[in-house]
């Protein structure tokens, strides 16, 4: 419903080419979670269980460009322990400014790869290491936001 409501207020107070991405997620008190997008780059899900990464992607329209009546929510089940990763396209796209990587994006895959080997870590210590290995890897040319929520109990 939030994104139905973004989608028909946006266009009243941006310019006509502009649009917005978006995620969301919603945490229940019994475990449940829920998850929208809206152009938005694929969620990560860790799960702590199989220690396996799984890409939730799915066809999507972004926010006050479209006359769109409906964004789908979706339910995504998570175990003990496991890890949502929201991460903007400011982070995946951070290009290499080696010249041999031929400008080549950061990237999903290198993400998932670096949440994978720091799973085990509190969250603080998870962002900043995702952040610092982006600082590193090439410029910021985009805003980067990143979320990331475990799950605890049982």
């Amino acid at each position: 419903m939030l994104m139905q409501r973004l989608n028909l207020v946006l266009p009243q107070v941006k310019e006509a080419h502009m649009y917005a991405t978006f995620t969301a997620l919603r945490l229940n008190a019994d475990g449940q979670a829920f998850y929208g997008m809206a152009a938005g780059p694929p969620l990560l899900h860790w799960s702590a269980a199989t220690k396996s990464m799984r890409r939730v992607e799915e066809e999507q329209f972004p926010l006050g460009l479209l006359p769109v009546p409906h964004f789908p929510s979706s339910r995504l089940v998570m175990a003990a322990g496991d890890i949502v990763v929201i991460a903007t396209d400011g982070i995946l796209e951070v290009t290499s400014q080696i010249k041999s990587e031929n400008h080549a994006e950061y990237g999903a895959k290198a993400l998932e790869v670096l949440i994978a080997e720091h799973a085990d870590k509190p969250l603080p210590e998870i962002a900043a290491t995702i952040l610092e290995t982006v600082r590193r890897y090439g410029r910021q040319l985009d805003d980067q936001t990143l979320l990331l929520v475990r799950r605890n109990g049982a």
